[in-house]
This record gives C-alpha cells, sequence and structure tokens, in this order.
C-alpha cells in the first residue's frame, strides 16, 4: 500500500470520528436548556399515638413510610402525597393485626388530609406531615367458626377460640391449617371461599366465620417429566417416588422434590399438580427440572508460616451414566516450602463414584479408592484403600451408612517400620438439627462411629468407636454464640503396638486442641509417641459476629488419649485456648 493511500485512510478516519462528535454536541449546544435537577422535598413528621400499649406503638411506628422516610426526605411533592397515602393502609394493616378494628387514622399534609390529595398537586417547600392515630379498644372473638365441617385433624390455633384478642394475623392462620388438613385428607384442590368478619362495636367482638370448599378427593394421576436433556426420565420419576394409584397427600409432593433437588443435577426442580382433578380422581403430576452443566472443576491453594503452601484441585462429573451418577477426583500436595524434600510432602488422591437412588430413593451406592502419603510430627503414613456403603437418607436430618473397607499401609514411627493389611466394616450415623451447618447458631449435631475391623499382618481382631457431639446458644443476642464440642473414642481388643496408626487416636490441631500440630499429641511410652486407645476431647467457643463478613472468637479446648479402653483415664490433658477473627460460615482464624 502507498504512503498516500495511508494518509487517505487516516483523513477518512478523522474526518468520521469529527462527524460523530458533531452530531452529539448541538443536542446540548443548540437547546442551551439548563439540566434538570429533582430536589428532595423535606418535611417536618409529628407521629402521634393514643394509649399505652408499647408493642403497638413500636409496630406503627415502623410500618409508617413516612416515619421511615422522615430523614432523607421525598423525591417530589407527588412521592410525599404517595408515601403518606399508602401509610393509611400500613397503619391500618397493624391496628387489625393486633386487634384494634375501631381505630381512627388521620394524616394531615400542610394541614389538609393526605386522602384529599390527587395526583399532580402541589405542596409547600418544608410542609408539615401530622399523623394521628388512636387505636380504640381492644377487640376479642366472639361467634367463631367454619360453615362447613373441618377435616380430622385440622390443627386450628388456640387463638383462635372465643374471647382471645382478635388478631387478624390468627383469623388467616386458622384458615390455613383448615386448608392444610383438607389436602392431607385427600383434597388437593381445597380453597377458601369466603372469610366472613363482623365487628360489633358496642361488646368489642368479632363475629368470624370461614366457609371452605373441600373439592374433590383424589389420587396420584400419572407422573410426567420435562427439562430433563441429560437425565433418564424414568429415574427421574424413581427418585420422586410419586406413588401413582395412591390417596394424594402433600408429604409426598414435598418429599419428591426434596429427593430431587438431594441430587445436585439439577439447577431448580418444581413439582407440578395439574389445576384439576380428573373426572376418575386422579390428579396428574408434572416434574419440571432444569438441568445443571454437567461438569465442574476448581483449583485451591493455601499458605502457612507453619504447614508451608499446599494445591489441591478436584474434576467433578454430576451425571456420568445418565442416572445422576456423580464422580469426583481430588488430588493435593501440602507441605511445599516447609519441607526440603519432595519425597517429605503430603500427597493424596480420591476418587469417588456415587450412585443415587441404588436400592431406594433414599438409599445411594458408593464406591472410593484413595491413595495418600500422610506426614505427621507422630508418624508417617503411605496408603492405599478401597471402599464400597450404602448410605441411607433416614429423614432430612438423619444420615447413616454402612460400608466395607480394605486398606494397605506402609507406617514408620518410633516403633520402626511397620505394614499393615486392615479389612474393616465402618458404620457411622450423623444426627444434625443445627440450623445452618455451615454457620450454626442453634441446634446441636450427633456424629457416631462403630468399627470393627481386622489386621491381617498381625492376626488382630478389634473395633473401634467414636461419639462427637456439638451444641450451640444464642447468648446475649443472635450474634453472640456458645458453641460446646464434646467427643469420646475408645478401641478395644489387639495389642496397641500391632495395631495400624491410623485407627489408633491422637488428638491436636484444628477441630481438636487448637495450639498444637495436627494429631501431635498421642500416647507417651518409654520416650516413645504412639496412638491410644482411648481419647477424649471438650471445647467450649464464644464467637460474636460483628457484621455480615467478620467476626470475633475466643475458644477453649482440652483433650487426652489413654492406654485404657475407657476415655479420660490412664491420660494426661493437654489444653489450648486463643483468640481469633472468623468469618461467618467458615473456621474461626486463632490464633493461641
Amino acid at each position: 500500500m502507498s504512503r498516500r493511500s495511508h494518509k487517505e485512510i487516516w483523513s477518512a478516519w478523522v474526518t468520521g470520528l469529527a462527524l460523530l462528535f458533531l452530531t452529539t454536541l448541538p443536542v446540548a449546544a443548540q437547546d442551551d436548556a439548563p439540566e434538570e435537577r429533582l430536589e428532595t422535598l423535606r418535611y417536618e413528621l409529628s407521629f402521634n399515638i393514643g394509649g399505652t400499649n408499647d408493642e403497638l406503638r413500636d409496630a406503627l411506628r415502623k410500618a409508617s413510610g413516612l416515619r421511615g422516610q422522615r430523614r432523607k426526605g421525598a423525591a417530589s411533592a407527588p412521592g410525599l402525597i404517595a408515601l403518606a397515602q399508602g401509610d393509611y393502609r400500613n397503619l391500618l394493616a397493624v391496628l387489625y393485626g393486633q386487634g384494634y378494628f375501631a381505630g381512627s387514622i388521620s394524616i394531615r399534609l400542610a394541614g389538609t388530609e393526605a386522602s384529599r390529595y390527587e395526583f399532580g398537586s402541589e405542596l409547600p417547600a418544608d410542609p408539615s406531615v401530622v399523623v394521628n392515630v388512636v387505636p380504640g379498644p381492644v377487640f376479642r372473638f366472639g361467634r367463631i367458626g367454619f360453615a362447613d365441617p373441618q377435616p380430622p385433624g385440622a390443627e386450628i390455633p388456640e387463638d383462635f377460640r372465643s374471647g382471645r384478642i382478635a388478631r387478624a394475623g390468627v383469623v388467616v392462620d386458622a384458615e390455613t391449617a383448615a386448608l392444610d388438613a383438607w389436602r392431607q385428607a385427600g383434597h388437593p384442590k381445597a380453597e377458601l371461599l369466603e372469610q366472613i368478619a363482623v365487628a360489633n362495636h358496642r361488646t368489642n367482638t368479632l363475629d368470624v366465620t370461614i366457609r371452605i370448599a373441600p373439592g374433590p378427593k383424589a389420587r396420584f394421576g400419572p407422573v410426567a417429566v420435562e427439562g430433563a436433556k441429560r437425565v433418564d426420565p424414568d429415574f427421574i420419576r424413581h427418585m420422586a417416588d410419586i406413588p401413582t394409584g395412591s390417596r394424594y397427600d402433600p408429604d409426598d409432593v414435598k418429599r419428591a422434590s426434596e429427593q430431587l433437588n438431594r441430587l445436585r443435577v439439577f439447577r431448580s426442580v418444581r413439582v407440578v399438580e395439574a389445576e384439576e382433578v380428573d373426572p376418575d380422581g386422579s390428579l396428574p403430576i408434572t416434574l419440571e427440572t432444569t438441568p445443571r452443566l454437567p461438569r465442574r472443576f476448581g483449583v485451591g491453594a493455601t499458605a502457612s508460616t507453619t504447614e508451608g503452601i499446599g494445591l489441591e484441585a478436584f474434576w467433578l462429573h454430576r451425571n456420568l451414566f445418565g442416572r445422576a451418577d456423580r464422580l469426583r477426583v481430588d488430588v493435593n500436595v501440602n507441605g511445599i516450602g516447609e519441607q526440603s524434600n519432595f519425597e517429605d510432602y503430603d500427597y493424596g488422591l480420591n476418587v469417588n463414584l456415587l450412585k443415587p437412588g441404588w436400592v431406594d430413593p433414599d438409599t445411594d451406592l458408593e464406591f472410593e479408592l484413595g491413595l495418600e502419603q500422610n506426614v505427621f510430627d507422630t508418624y508417617t503414613e503411605r496408603k492405599v484403600r478401597g471402599r464400597t456403603a450404602l448410605v441411607r437418607q433416614f429423614s432430612p436430618k438423619l444420615r447413616g451408612d454402612v460400608g466395607l473397607e480394605v486398606a494397605y499401609s506402609d507406617v514408620e514411627d518410633d516403633l520402626g517400620n511397620r505394614e499393615f493389611l486392615t479389612f474393616s466394616t465402618p458404620i457411622n450415623v450423623v444426627y444434625d438439627r443445627r440450623d445452618d451447618p455451615l454457620d450454626a447458631t442453634e441446634g446441636y449435631l450427633i456424629d457416631s462411629e462403630l468399627r470393627p475391623f481386622y489386621e491381617l499382618e498381625f492376626d488382630n481382631l478389634a473395633t473401634r468407636a467414636a461419639l462427637e457431639l456439638r451444641r450451640y446458644f444464642p447468648i446475649f443476642g443472635e450474634n453472640t454464640i456458645l458453641a460446646l464440642r464434646g467427643g469420646v473414642g475408645t478401641v478395644f481388643g489387639g495389642d496397641l503396638d500391632e495395631l495400624p496408626p491410623d485407627l489408633l487416636f491422637f488428638t491436636g490441631g484444628g477441630g481438636s486442641i487448637r495450639g498444637y500440630d495436627f494429631r501431635s499429641i498421642g500416647l507417651e511410652q518409654g520416650g516413645d509417641t504412639v496412638g491410644g486407645r482411648s481419647m477424649a476431647e471438650i471445647s467450649a467457643e464464644v464467637r460474636h459476629r460483628i457484621n455480615e463478613r467478620w467476626g470475633l472468637a475466643a475458644f477453649v479446648d482440652g483433650g487426652a488419649v489413654g492406654s485404657n479402653a475407657l476415655p479420660g483415664t490412664g491420660s494426661n490433658w493437654r489444653y489450648g485456648a486463643g483468640l481469633g477473627g472468623q468469618r461467618p460460615g467458615g473456621r474461626p482464624v486463632q490464633r493461641p
């Protein structure tokens, strides 16, 4: 290309850019109109409530939009009028909710009742706003009941009785309870026909009659599946476990949704009931699913002044064979920089395959293969293990599994170099009543293990048992939590010198006695540190949340490893205490 053509192209480009700029300029330059600015309309508020009911006064103040905006002001005169007119509804709802059906509400803007203003009305600058609420007498329920017979088992609220305070919310709760009872009785299309409420101002009572149409009784009809692109529709129906032909039960509908969400292969799940019951009494059901992407991977890194650098990664396939089969591969290496020789790093490779609903919708089949090297202060272990287990979800709070595990390990410790070949049948049961597993503020967790095992190399038959309890209490308000933890464990049978260290007990480290290295506290025998036959641990921690991101934590931990099968006997206790920061939902960052 010639030099002249370059100049022509550059000139054309600059000319076009200039024209583009000039076409956008005249809008502001020619019009020359001042920029319109919206100024906040300030107002002076007087909020007056009659009576001495503090609960009612606080509720009215919180419900008022005028009071909530008084510091910021309204965006404009129409905005202030809309706030005031909306407060009639807000304040009246509070009065009815507290049982006041003869109250009066007056809201005056610049001396005129707010209800008289129309959209576009003008207001003076800094208008006065006066709110007067006179609650009047509290009303109580008079004649109450249902126009039609109630279904059996209806749990009508205790407060929905003659003589009780006539709170509007109690009436709604009674309606909801009756509708739920009809649905539980097999009537999926029960609906509220009308609610007749008559206020008697002479006796200050409220008579309420509720009419409900139960609709036809139904049984579950055919189950259709929508949105299942990669997951077998028959498997989805199997996991939903809706009993076609059986009497309609809303608990079965709720359980179907929970079962499908538990697969973690769908982004969303909806169990949709047909609009009407078919003439033959069946109710068709549609399972609407939105799948997740089947594959996922992640990487992570940690850095510690005492443990060096750690690297980890995982790869996940959520739907390997089309039946929500979940395959996960994890790899990790730790101790980089802390150990001079790479042979002293911690390594791990774990492959896990979960086949949901293998026996029934609540029972899964799990396979696991692991290769690992662990370098502790007390021993070094190189191990390969394989495990298969049946995992059952007995209820949303109760889970258990039973399996068969085979492990080969090569151990170096104070007793020398030993090899172990172990066959075990681990049984685990977890009962979780915490409100949030990641950031518990109340409730408790019980975690138990029973593992009979046979060690082939030394011909030892033994059993390991462990129990852990965690309990959470709010103290000094909901932002401060007391967390308590206790654990015990025992091994009976076999000779300590001839049992695998990973099946004996050590303490120390996070989740145990903080301030000590992980699994660094064992049983002292003739200057050697070996695993113990029993273990006991206690911990108390106070957590205080400062904001959504950060909190403070103070803790005291204690624990002991013993030579006897009875936990806490024949052992020396160790303790740790410290303060630290905490991110809600994560493990505390402590400083012992």
